[in-house]
């Protein structure tokens, strides 16, 4: 995911309302690059896009206390006929006067129902093409440096390509890995970098944008996949793994490495072997970790925490306040972290299609949490794998939504339990038992930000 350190808060046109929408600062640290976009090119196609159903998310401070309802319009045709596995935020001018585009990157052959493939920009209102459209039929990740767009992924079969889109047209920037694909693109220190992988050995190379081309970064190969970057207490982390171990400046690690400013090292705590990790985020000075085969877990700087009820294939994290956002593949495709347990959000999203469901990417823009992946319902209503999630007053306690915690709430709860809702599931272990109760009566005390 690229990530947004900070962005220009505006008035969105798809928040169909007449108050004033009341914008945040994002604040989630590290990793990806800041999107900076070109200009947008004439040859740009455009849709205006119908406003439907909505989301409606409370927030509660303390029991019985009253809160604010936030409803989210959800635009009819803010969809794909595919999968999206990335997001980004562009900037056409560089902070200046235009407002910031939404990226979405993915394996779809439509968007907002035009024919747009792979790659798509919206504005808040309309849907845009790149110029004459995407090099590749298949884009799984972005990167921006200095105005030019990288965009990276496969071609067919084992053949992957990397392109920049530097304002007026595209040129291919292959990175000099054999068969490589881009696996991540990193902004850090002012310089620009990307994770090239073998797509047959796996072995990972470090490259370094200067002069119109990749020449090899520091930190040599890793004999591991790359899958994400993060930053965490002014230090670089790296996420990875799948069955080979990482060795790095002569020390092997499983699945997490540090930078130490010369190479890749070991971050100080243990991930098992064959674990890969796909997912880093940070929240109230942790850093979570997850991926295939290992529950969310934290790490405080000294310690290594599993967390209850925690599920395993995360793919992205958020953090907004006092909650933190898990996305994957995994029951719902979304939870909320609210400090005491995982909480389920309205349902969460789902395919009547597919049963491997999830949520792949997910991204802060415009006080909106964009949800990416592969599902056709979120939170209730249909969707096209993209979805809006407001979550500026959310209270996963409120059962019954009324913006109020009281009595009623657990009355709600027992009816959920009693039809087995997996809502009522509150400890996300797959029973529902007295220990869904503590749960529920925990997060209830506890409180909502």
């Amino acid at each position: 995911m690229i990530v947004s350190v900070h962005f220009q808060c505006q008035n969105n046109p798809i928040i169909n309302r007449a108050t004033t929408f009341n914008c945040v600062q994002y604040k989630q640290g590290g990793g990806k690059p800041v999107p900076k976009a070109a200009p947008m090119p004439a040859e740009s196609t455009v849709k205006t896009i119908a406003h439907v159903s909505c989301v409606a998310l409370f927030c509660c401070s303390a029991a019985a206390q009253n809160c604010t309802s936030t409803a989210l319009p959800i635009p009819q045709d803010f969809s794909t006929n595919g999968t999206v596995y990335e997001l980004g935020i562009w900037d056409p001018d560089n902070d200046g006067s235009q407002n910031e585009m939404l990226v979405v990157g993915g394996s779809f052959t439509s968007v907002g129902k035009q024919p747009i493939a792979s790659l798509a920009l919206w504005d808040g209102e309309l849907w845009h093409q790149i110029g004459f459209g995407s090099p590749i039929p298949q884009v799984e990740r972005l990167g921006v440096y200095e105005g030019n767009l990288f965009v990276s992924g496969l071609v067919s079969g084992f053949l992957a390509e990397t392109w920049r889109w530097d304002g007026t047209s595209w040129h291919y920037v292959p990175v000099p890995t054999p068969l490589g694909i881009a696996t991540c693109f990193l902004q850090y220190q002012g310089r620009f970098f990307v994770a090239s992988s073998d797509l047959q050995s796996e072995v990972t190379s470090f490259w370094q944008w200067e002069n119109q081309a990749w020449v090899p970064a520091q930190g040599g190969s890793v004999y591991s996949t790359i899958n994400i970057f993060r930053e965490y207490k002014g230090k670089l982390f790296a996420g990875g793994g799948s069955a080979s171990l990482w060795n790095t400046g002569g020390v092997k690690v499983n699945g997490i490495a540090e930078w130490n400013g010369e190479y890749w090292t070991h971050p100080g705590f243990g991930i098992p072997r064959f674990t890969n990790i796909t997912a880093l985020g940070t929240h109230q000075s942790k850093l979570f970790f997850g991926g295939t085969a290992l529950p969310i877990s934290t790490f405080d700087g000294h310690n290594v925490q599993q967390l209850p009820g925690s599920t395993q294939s995360a793919y992205a994290f958020h953090s907004h306040e006092d909650v933190m956002l898990a996305g994957g593949r995994f029951q719902e495709g979304i939870l909320l972290w609210d400090g005491v347990a995982w909480q389920s959000i309205f349902g969460g999203i789902s395919s009547s299609t597919t049963p491997t469901s999830s949520v792949i990417d997910m991204l802060e823009w415009d006080g909106m949490i964009i949800l990416a992946g592969t599902f056709d319902t979120a939170f209730g209503n249909p969707a096209g794998n993209l979805a809006l999630l407001d979550i500026s007053c959310l209270c996963a306690p409120d059962c019954d939504q009324n913006a109020v915690l009281n009595i009623f709430d657990y009355i709600c709860f027992g009816n959920a339990y009693a039809s087995m809702d997996p809502y009522a599931d509150c400890d996300k272990n797959g029973f529902f038992n007295v220990f869904d109760y503590i749960c529920f009566g925990n997060a209830y005390a506890n409180g909502c930000p």
